[in-house]
């Protein structure tokens, strides 16, 4: 009896102990990508209807998803639309948002939707193995309120095939300040950056990049070493430049200007066998004084020929009775200045300086019984302002528009928000909210986000721009090359400032162009590695010969180009459908034709890529 009383007393115990913990225990994350950190995938990722391959091999389709070896031949015929691509995404996402909250509930943190939204991306970018391993990311992410920690650790993972991309470095960028700022653009604000580090014939010690707030001024995280020298710090260039000790510059006028900075030497000379000065001794002999003691008595001197009697001058002539002269006033007769020369009887002041009987204002300075506007009330039955007759204005009803020109509707009222859905004209979009305007643009809420209202009938017909310019592409002579003299040039996938950008040039940098591209009233020139804006940027010049270490000379004469008609066409390491495939070009691709061969009925053609 005694045993199950015991025992039943332990159980109750051990109950009443369970309760008490249960609030105490924390509940574990369950945390979901929102749609606006979707979009920002999506935007990053860009839709491909057909499968293409990855550094890795494997295949991919629609927005970064895996695509099975066993479809690519079916999607190839049946791409993919961007519904089942969406779809996709949100069935792989759910592996990438449980990494994420083990993540949080490991460490014990809490995540906003931002924070969650900006590792989300990041993630399913770079995978979540860096969440386990990756000590800088793991350090940054526990203390998200370090705004540079958390931006550099976002930063350091931009590598692709072993390098630095700007556009990996670029989506680095945006999904820090998603993370930080909550702020959802497509693009970070220009502050939000990064610098590359050049160790100019050493070796670094620590990363190559580092990405920062220019605002915060960071410190630097990086240093170099040299076998002989001693480092003297960054500079803007490799042999000059601007000693930089902080981190604070930034571009403002230019999103994706790249800043290096190289480190400078300065050589250790060592000579052991040169004494510094081996015939001129220390002068043991000679003191500074030969006829003077070095004071053992005084230290302050008392014979100093200088200061023969008192080092502390009681007697100077030029004060003889007290150097602090303290029965000599400034002023002896009235340090107040009661009858001052300056102002003894001023006709301006002639009695008091507060002037309490000015006859400007006779009875009081601060005039207190007289009000400011005597005849006028504050107001109390004013017309103007009727009381409870008030107008107000009525509440904005829903309002359907007609779009009348594709356009894109985004997660706020600004073109640098990531894009949430792509409207097309025909459309009619229910306005829920009254129109905001913002840079320049007049922006309706709808239910996806904010369209911008130029492109419908909000107000009327809406007045259309024109077509644009149908471009015009002529072949430069041979030996045609560009030298860029701004600062840097960006280097598209086309002609226009529409596509991706896949590099940049730096000033001096020489290139030869393949095509010459006209409309707009500018100029585009494409070559071997993508398309530059030669108007205002680059100097184009024509040689009789090809340019030494530009690139690989081509034969003079007639180049055969190409225009890809399919919807795709395949890259095969060589001639024949028995080679492997190693890429694909899309409907509208124009390549040169560097040869031509004929297997049985089939012309095959050589191109710079297979």
């Amino acid at each position: 009896m005694f045993k199950r009383v015991m025992c039943l007393c332990l159980t109750v115990c051990l109950s009443l102990g369970l309760l008490m913990m249960a609030p105490m225990a924390r509940a574990a994350s369950d945390m979901k990508v929102s749609d606006a950190g979707l979009a920002l995938v999506k935007f990053y990722e860009d839709f491909r209807g057909q499968p293409y391959i990855e550094p890795n091999g494997r295949y991919s389709i629609g927005y970064g998803t895996e695509c099975p070896k066993d479809k690519v031949e079916y999607y190839m015929q049946n791409p993919m639309t961007k519904e089942e691509a969406e779809n996709e995404l949100r069935k792989v996402a759910v592996a990438f948002e449980r990494a994420i909250n083990r993540f949080i509930d490991k460490h014990g943190l809490t995540y906003t939707q931002n924070q969650f939204d900006g590792l989300f991306s990041m993630c399913y970018n770079v995978g979540t193995a860096y969440l386990s391993s990756g000590q800088t990311l793991i350090d940054a992410l526990c203390n998200p309120e370090d705004v540079n920690g958390v931006i550099n650790a976002f930063v350091i993972y931009s590598l692709s095939g072993g390098k630095r991309t700007i556009g990996h470095l670029s989506r680095r960028l945006a999904e820090a300040n998603v993370f930080v700022y909550n702020d959802y653009r497509m693009y970070p604000p220009t502050h939000v950056t990064y610098v590359k580090y050049d160790a100019n014939g050493g070796e670094l010690v620590g990363y190559d990049v580092q990405g920062y707030d220019a605002r915060l001024t960071a410190e630097f995280l990086t240093s170099a070493t040299r076998e002989g020298y001693e480092f003297a710090g960054w500079y803007t260039d490799p042999v000059e430049g601007e000693l930089i000790s902080v981190l604070d510059m930034y571009d403002d006028g230019n999103r994706f200007t790249e800043t290096v900075l190289y480190a400078h030497w300065v050589e250790i000379t060592e000579n052991p066998d040169v004494p510094e000065s081996p015939d001129v001794p220390e002068s043991p002999d000679v003191p500074e004084n030969p006829n003077a003691p070095e004071n053992p008595d005084d230290p302050e001197n008392p014979d100093d020929p200088e200061n023969p009697e008192d080092p502390e001058n009681p007697e100077d002539p030029e004060n003889p009775e007290d150097p602090e002269n303290p029965e000599v006033p400034e002023n002896p007769e009235d340090p107040e200045n009661p009858e001052d020369p300056e102002n003894p009887d001023d006709p301006e002041n002639p009695e008091d300086p507060e002037n309490p009987e000015d006859p400007e204002n006779p009875e009081d300075p601060e005039n207190p019984e007289v009000p400011e506007n005597p005849e006028v009330p504050e107001n109390p039955e004013d017309p103007e302002i009727p009381g409870d007759d008030i107008i107000t204005k009525p509440p904005f009803e829903p309002k359907e528009v007609l779009m009348y020109k594709d356009d894109v509707v985004r997660h706020s009222p600004s073109i640098h928000y990531v894009p949430m859905k792509f409207v097309d004209v025909g459309d009619v979009v229910l306005i829920l909210e009254e129109p905001i305007e913002n840079e320049g643009l007049l922006w309706g809420k709808c239910e996806w986000g904010w369209v911008p209202l130029r492109y419908t009938d909000y107000y009327g017909i809406p007045e259309l721009p024109p077509e644009p310019e149908k471009p015009v592409t002529t072949i430069p002579p041979d030996y045609t090359y560009a030298t860029v003299t701004n600062s840097y040039l960006r280097v598209r996938e086309g002609a226009g400032t529409n596509f991706a950008e896949v590099g940049q040039l730096k000033k001096g940098d020489q290139v030869r162009l393949l095509e010459i591209t006209s409309f707009n009233g500018g100029q585009w020139g494409r070559f071997k590695d993508g398309w530059i804006y030669l108007t205002s940027y680059t100097k184009v010049e024509t040689f009789d010969k090809p340019l030494d270490g530009i690139d690989e000379p081509q034969k003079p004469g007639t180049r055969t180009f190409g225009t890809v008609t399919n919807s795709y066409l395949r890259i095969r390491a060589g001639m024949g459908t028995g080679y492997a495939e190693v890429g694909q070009l899309k409907m509208g691709d124009r390549v040169e034709i560097l040869e031509t061969k004929t297997l049985g009925d089939v012309m095959w053609g050589r191109i710079d890529r297979g």
